[in-house]
């Protein structure tokens, strides 16, 4: 427990006695600044301010700032340059070889390059170098002079503000690692020197991924990039006409011919690819098939009618004593002549 007080009161001292420093400084430049002044001012002798008639009082040392004050330093400014180009030409490759050896040249390199096309369609070249910044401005004449450029873009990025902070950022941490490995160095409890190896490990963590992300934005401050798109129209193959029957019909054979073979090629092409499918119709299939069938055998099966009675097909069931019989009619009486044959009346 004594030991974790000694720390910490190391810890208050030390950042204390850093303020101190930092504010003594400061204080000790201020005071000087004055005392210069008074000293100048007492030895001069009274009329040295005075202006002498028909002379110019003297010019301030920059715009806007009163005489008598230090002139600001200027700041150092992190400008990150950009450009993108539509370039129509007529030969690509010599293009992107004179693209290549200027910024080798000039000290750059080139660090994509796509082709899409053909000579005879036509074709597409994207190329993307990073150029030395103070070479920027010579890269960009030379890609103009390449052809007909369609479009241009030329865009820059300031980035002092994120350069100046994470400069910064570095120091303050550089001088909180040195502490810690100052307080490591002096020894203490096991407990003590484990939490001094977790923060001195976070501390350069953060300080290397804040050294990086500088070595990046330099990187981007000091080499331009520049994105090139190269456009070759083609040069189609010019097509005869024919002259003669014989090449007419040579020539109709040659396209039918051919249009037989691209026909038959896609065919067993799109066999080939539709042999999934039709393996998984066919299971499918054969499934249902199966389906039906068990279901049809397990189906009660209907008895044939007797041979030799019809059975309408809404006539009632059978039953046991066969048929049903027709109802019996009782006596019919005799025929009854016609009344009017007087042929077979009694006399």
């Amino acid at each position: 427990m004594r030991r974790k007080w000694t720390l910490a009161v190391v810890i208050v001292l030390a950042a204390l006695v850093f303020g101190a420093c930092a504010g003594g400084g400061s204080a000790k430049q201020e005071s000087a600044a004055p005392s210069e002044s008074r000293g100048s001012t007492g030895s001069a002798p009274p009329n040295q301010g005075a202006v002498a008639d028909g002379a110019a009082p003297a010019a301030s040392p920059q715009p806007g700032v009163p005489a008598g004050e230090p002139t600001p330093v200027p700041l150092d400014r992190k400008i990150i340059k950009n450009a993108s180009f539509d370039i129509r030409v007529k030969d690509g490759d010599a293009a992107v070889n004179k693209i290549t050896a200027s910024v080798t040249g000039a000290g750059g390199y080139v660090q994509d390059v796509k082709q899409s096309g053909t000579a005879v369609q036509g074709r597409t070249i994207n190329m993307t170098v990073r150029v030395p910044a103070v070479q920027y401005a010579a890269l960009t004449t030379i890609v103009r002079e390449l052809g007909e450029v369609n479009n241009q873009h030329e865009w820059t990025e300031d980035v002092t503000e994120a350069f100046v902070d994470l400069e910064e950022r570095i120091k303050t941490k550089e001088i909180h690692l040195t502490q810690l490995n100052k307080l490591y160095a002096q020894g203490g409890t096991i407990q003590e020197m484990l939490q001094l190896e977790s923060e001195i490990a976070r501390v350069t963590a953060d300080l290397e991924s804040m050294k990086g992300r500088m070595r990046v934005l330099s990187n981007r401050v000091d080499f331009s990039t520049m994105v090139i798109n190269l456009y070759e129209p083609g040069v189609p193959t010019p097509i005869s006409p024919p002259k003669t029957v014989w090449e007419r019909m040579q020539r109709g054979f040659t396209g039918s011919w051919n249009g037989v073979v691209n026909f038959l090629g896609n065919f067993v092409v799109f066999a080939v690819s539709a042999i999934p499918v039709l393996v998984l119709l066919a299971v499918f299939g054969g499934i249902a098939f199966l389906i039906v069938r068990f279901s049809m055998k397990r189906m009660p099966k209907q008895t044939p009618p007797a041979p030799g009675h019809y059975t309408p097909p809404f006539a009632p069931p059978l039953g046991p004593q066969g048929p049903p019989q027709q109802p019996q009619q009782g006596p019919q009486a005799p025929p009854q002549g016609d009344p009017h044959d007087q042929s077979k009346q009694p006399k």
